[in-house]
């Protein structure tokens, strides 16, 4: 991560120079399977074409929106590549992921707030929104959807940060909630990878040091850049250096 970064997203909040394609379709997809899950909690379940229709009509969106212009990874990319892609991706998910039996909420905001384990001062509020919350068996589950290039491997599902935080934040909601983490994968026969998230005390201690050790920096005014090979597309580049 790049503090620069930080401090020009968050803080200076300069005008990025685009917005990679990649998001919106991100955004997109996200947004089509949320109306999803919407549409199970009212009772009027939306048809897989349904769904595949509205992620069209956000990506459309997305990619035309008023704002910094959109940035294509490569030449042959476009918006009818995306739609073909998230349409297969979405046939796949809807298929392969067992739809809940009670929605609960998407897009649930929360904030977590942790104390500095060295100087037993509150910590700044970490603060972020749940993808969904849903019940199966009577069990409530928190989803947290991705898309991705490739699977998930051991060592990123296991030191993933944001799900160490999300572990945290539901366990003061819920304490026997589950975190399944589903990836749609962007590969040429499409799949999607469910995994089972967990964290022990040895990862929340991991956090509320890393949480702090970060407080204290911003405190300080730590912002250097972090050059590297990332540079190049980073949005904020024209004004970073």
């Amino acid at each position: 991560r790049c503090p620069r970064q930080y401090r020009l997203r968050y803080i200076d909040r300069a005008e990025p120079a685009f917005r990679a394609a990649e998001l919106a379709f991100g955004s997109a997809f996200h947004a089509a399977f949320q109306a999803w899950l919407t549409s199970i909690a009212d009772g009027r379940v939306l048809t897989e074409e349904e769904v595949r229709e509205r992620f069209k009509v956000e990506l459309h969106a997305e990619l035309h929106a008023p704002g910094p212009p959109i940035l294509w990874k490569d030449s042959e990319a476009s918006e009818e590549r995306f739609e073909a892609l998230g349409e297969k991706m979405l046939a796949v998910l809807l298929t392969k992921l067992a739809a809940p039996d009670r929605v609960l909420g998407v897009e649930v905001p929360f904030e977590l707030w942790l104390t500095d384990p060295g100087s037993e001062r509150e910590l700044p509020p970490v603060v972020g929104a749940f993808d969904a919350l849903v019940e199966y068996d009577g069990r409530v589950h928190l989803l947290e959807l991705k898309t991705a290039a490739r699977r998930w491997g051991e060592d990123q599902l296991h030191d993933d940060l944001q799900l160490t935080t999300y572990a945290r934040a539901i366990e003061e909601r819920a304490a026997d909630a589950e975190l399944t983490l589903v990836v749609a994968l962007k590969t040429r026969e499409s799949a999607i990878q469910v995994e089972r998230v967990t964290r022990d005390a040895g990862d929340q201690r991991d956090l509320l040091d890393t949480v702090a050790s970060v407080s204290r920096a911003v405190r300080a005014g730590v912002d250097h850049p972090v050059r590297s090979w990332q540079c190049r597309t980073c949005p904020f580049l024209g004004v970073c250096r």
